[in-house]
C-alpha cells in the first residue's frame, strides 16, 4: 500500500529527516517509535502530503505522489490526523463534518453530514456523548481528538486506503483508546492500512503489528511486536528500559514524608469526606475522562488567591502560589508567536528582574537549565510552533517549575512526550516533592497514576474513592469509576 523510498527533509539547518525508507502492506497496522524530534511528525507529514520531501518519493498503490501534494495524496486514500488538533473552534460539530464530506449539499447539508458522522462516531467511540450542535470549542480535548478521528474517516469515505494517525490517544482514557483500535482492527481486516505514532508503547504492543524505531530523523531498526518488544523498542530509541522502571518506582516511593501542611481540601457532603492534599505529596485524578477532573483543577486554581472555590459537588480550599500545566497545549497553553525562551519564562519575570529590568543572563540560565533537565529540543530563540508537540509540552512543563509555586496542578502533563522524557519528568516531580510543593496530577494513563501517592477517583463529578500506588490497576481503577461510591479502605 505504501511505499517510503529514501526521504529527507531539513528545516534550515535541522535535518529532520535522514533518508527513510520503509514499506506498509494492504490492511497492514504499523507504528513508528521515537522520542520527541526523531522526525515521526515530520516523516508522517510527507506521508500525507502537507509538506515536500527535499529527496526521494512516496509511492501509494504503485503510483508516485506528486511531491508535497496533499490534494493528489487524498485523492489516492491517503488521510491523516495531526497531533495539533486542527478542528475550528467557532463550528458546530456537524457544521465541522460538512468541511469533509461532500455529499453534505443542499437546504438540509447540516442533517446530512450528522447523519453520517454520528455513524462513524458510534461505531468508533460508542457512548462518546458529542451533540451535533455542541461547538467545537465546548467540547473537552479528549472529544475533540475523537471528533478529528471520526472526520478523517470520514473524509475518506469508501476511497479510505491509508490512515495515518499521529498521538491518537494522548487525550484519550483507556476504554476510548481500546475502542478506537478495535474499531482499526475491523477496517484493517477489509484492507485499510494504518500508520500509528503514539508514545504509549503498550498500545504499540498490544494492537500493532510491526514497529519502525526512529532516532535524529533515521530508521534505526524495526521490530514485530509481541513479547519483548516493548523492551526492544526503547533499546532502539537509544534509552535503557531498566532505567524508566527505576524512575518510575522512585517516584512513587517517598514524596517528602516530613511535610505534613494541609495544602488543599476537597469536601463533599457524603462519604468520602474532607480529602486533603498535603505539602511534599503527589494526588492523582483518576477516572473516566470527563467525570470532573479538569473542573477540580480549575476550582483549586481558582481557590489558591481567594482562599475558597466550589464545584458542582465539592469545596475546595487551597493556601499558597499555585502554578497550571493546561492539557490543551495549542489553544491554552502556550503562546502561538512568542520565542521558546518567552514562552518558558513569562511565568517567572519577577526572579528574573534587576533594578526594574529582565536579566538576559538570568533568563539564559533559567532557559539553559530546563532545556537539560527536561532534554528541550529546540534553541531558545525558535518559535515554539516550531517545535515537535512533546517539546513544547516540556516547555510549559518548564514554565510551571520555574514559578516555584507550592502548588502544582498538572493536566495530563506528559500528553505527546516519549518514555524517556516521561522519567525525566517523574524525577523532576519526586525533587519538587521533596521541596514540600504539592502536586496535583490528572491523567488518562495507569502509569501515571501509578507515580502518585494517592488517587482520588471521580465519577460524574463526584470522587467515589481513594487508591494508593500500588491499588491503581487498570482493573482496579474501572472497577472504582463504575461502582457505587464507596469509602476508601486505607
Amino acid at each position: 500500500m505504501l511505499t517510503v523510498e529514501s526521504v529527507s527533509k531539513r528545516f534550515g539547518t535541522t535535518h529532520a529527516v535522514k533518508g527513510v525508507s520503509l514499506t506498509v502492506a494492504k490492511g497492514a497496522m504499523v507504528g513508528i517509535a521515537g522520542h520527541n524530534g526523531a522526525g515521526k511528525s515530520t516523516l508522517l507529514r510527507i506521508v500525507s502530503g502537507v509538506i515536500a520531501p527535499d529527496e526521494g518519493q512516496i509511492v501509494v498503490a504503485g503510483e508516485a505522489l506528486a511531491v508535497g501534494s496533499q490534494k493528489q495524496a487524498r485523492l489516492r486514500g491517503v488521510r491523516m490526523v495531526h497531533q495539533e488538533l486542527s478542528l475550528c473552534p467557532q463550528l458546530t460539530v456537524e457544521e465541522s463534518g460538512a468541511i469533509a464530506d461532500r455529499r453534505a449539499t443542499g437546504l438540509r447539508w447540516r442533517g446530512k453530514s450528522w447523519q453520517r458522522l454520528q455513524q462513524v462516531l458510534d461505531e468508533m467511540f460508542p457512548g462518546h456523548g458529542i451533540g451535533r450542535r455542541q461547538r467545537v470549542a465546548e467540547l473537552p480535548v479528549a472529544r475533540q481528538q475523537m471528533l478529528e478521528c471520526a472526520i478523517a474517516i470520514l473524509a475518506g469515505g469508501d476511497g479510505l486506503r491509508l490512515l495515518v494517525l499521529d498521538e491518537p490517544t494522548s487525550a484519550l482514557d483507556g476504554d476510548a483508546s481500546q475502542s478506537l483500535y478495535e474499531f482499526l482492527h475491523r477496517r484493517a481486516e477489509t484492507g485499510l492500512s494504518v500508520i500509528v505514532t503514539t508514545h504509549r508503547l503498550n498500545e504499540m504492543v498490544t494492537h500493532l503489528e510491526h514497529v519502525f524505531v526512529m532516532r535524529d530523523g533515521a530508521v534505526v531498526g524495526d521490530t514485530p511486536c509481541g513479547g519483548g518488544s516493548g523492551a526492544r523498542i526503547l533499546r532502539l530509541m537509544g534509552g535503557v528500559e531498566a532505567e524508566v522502571e527505576q524512575s518510575a518506582a522512585g517516584a512513587a516511593a517517598d514524596h517528602g514524608g516530613s511535610h505534613n501542611q494541609i495544602r488543599i481540601r476537597i469536601a463533599q457532603s457524603y462519604e468520602p469526606t474532607d480529602l486533603t492534599v498535603t505539602a511534599g505529596e503527589v494526588v492523582g485524578l483518576a477516572g473516566l475522562e470527563g467525570h470532573g477532573q479538569r473542573e477540580v483543577l480549575a476550582a483549586v486554581f481558582d481557590s489558591a488567591p481567594s482562599g475558597s472555590a466550589k464545584t458542582q459537588y465539592q469545596d475546595i480550599a487551597a493556601s499558597g502560589t499555585v502554578a497550571y500545566v493546561s492539557g490543551d497545549r495549542s489553544q491554552r497553553g502556550i503562546f502561538r508567536y512568542w520565542s521558546v525562551r518567552d514562552n518558558a519564562s513569562i511565568a517567572s519575570l519577577k526572579k528574573l528582574t534587576l533594578r526594574g529590568l529582565l536579566s538576559g543572563r538570568l533568563e539564559s540560565d533559567l532557559i539553559d537549565d530546563f532545556r537539560r533537565s527536561l532534554s528541550i529540543v529546540g534553541a531558545p530563540d525558535s518559535p515554539i510552533v516550531s517545535l515537535s508537540g512533546g517539546n513544547q509540552q516540556k516547555v510549559l512543563m518548564a514554565r510551571a517549575l520555574a514559578a516555584d509555586a507550592e502548588i502544582l496542578l498538572l493536566d495530563d502533563p506528559t500528553r505527546g512526550v516519549d518514555q524517556m522524557t516521561k522519567a525525566d519528568i517523574y524525577r523532576v516531580l519526586k525533587d519538587q516533592a521533596s521541596k514540600g510543593v504539592s502536586v496535583v496530577w490528572f491523567s488518562t494513563e495507569i502509569e501515571e497514576l501509578q507515580q502518585c501517592d494517592r488517587s482520588f477517583v471521580l465519577r460524574e463529578g463526584r470522587i467515589v474513592d481513594v487508591i494508593t500506588s500500588e491499588r491503581a490497576s487498570e482493573a482496579g481503577l474501572i472497577a472504582a469509576s463504575f461502582e457505587e461510591i464507596v469509602r476508601s479502605e486505607e
